[in-house]
């Protein structure tokens, strides 16, 4: 079955509990994530076969507001899980329901027929709602394709952003680093950083070359700032705020 493991009181396979942790800890405004049918079960008649596999997974939404809902729908969809909020007019009692885009456990992996966890999936990114009467996708659309292992890698990329590890250093009086030599450094280095991102991602290349730019542009400015007679700045917070503006605005 999967490496079938317990999660909150519900049967899920192996890929799950990660995700699910992950989930959980990432939507801090929600109430706390209370499953209410796992995996490889068909003890309830509405959902078909989905849930005969591992992958699969429906979370009461008892108490929640409509902004609850949809933030807990994009964090999971963000994270690979394809989740959906299953409403009384579809002909559910309210619940969020949802399969792992790219678990190798989901029924109908190899036959994807109709209520299939991976017919499901297939209807997902088909641009629909994963129900027998083929109606759009009512949730965000901002994650279609993204796996767990996909969100996964963003994260380590993300921790390892620090570009301003090993530029060149002002030191005071008494040899301790009290920042880099001049907005030049601190930017230039973030300048490799987006050309490095671009190598990475054939489809950040034209933001990434973008970025690099504006921030050959802004070196220059702050430094030529910096360099008038009377003006005392401090360089690195200005061109952090510059870098950090650039990105926000893409």
């Amino acid at each position: 079955m999967g490496g079938a493991i317990t999660w909150r009181g519900v049967v899920v396979c192996e890929c799950m509990p990660e995700l699910l942790d992950s989930l959980a800890a990432g939507t801090p405004r929600t109430p706390i994530l209370t499953p209410t049918q796992g995996s490889y079960t068909g003890a309830v008649a509405a959902s078909a076969q989905t849930h005969a596999g591992g992958g699969a997974i429906d979370i009461s939404i008892s108490g929640w507001t409509t902004a609850q809902i949809w933030d807990a729908l994009t964090q999971a969809r963000r994270r690979g899980l394809v989740l959906w909020h299953r409403t009384p007019a579809q002909g559910f009692t309210p619940h969020m329901h949802g399969v792992v885009d790219g678990c190798p456990h989901l029924s109908g992996l190899r036959n994807p027929v109709l209520g299939t966890a991976a017919w499901q999936v297939r209807e997902y990114h088909a641009g629909r709602n994963g129900l027998a009467g083929r109606g759009a996708d009512d949730g965000p659309r901002a994650y279609v394709g993204t796996t767990w292992a996909d969100f996964v890698d963003d994260d380590k990329m993300e921790d390892s952003m620090d570009w301003s590890d090993g530029l060149p250093s002002v030191k005071d009086a008494h040899g301790r680093v009290v920042g880099p030599a001049s907005a030049a450094d601190y930017l230039t280095s973030a300048r490799a950083f987006a050309g490095d991102a671009a190598t990475s991602s054939a489809e950040g290349l034209a933001a990434a070359r973008d970025l690099a730019a504006k921030v050959d542009a802004l070196a220059t400015k702050v430094d030529a700032l910096a360099a008038r007679p009377g003006v005392s700045i401090d360089a690195q917070a200005v061109a952090d705020a510059l870098l950090r503006a650039v990105i926000a605005k893409g």
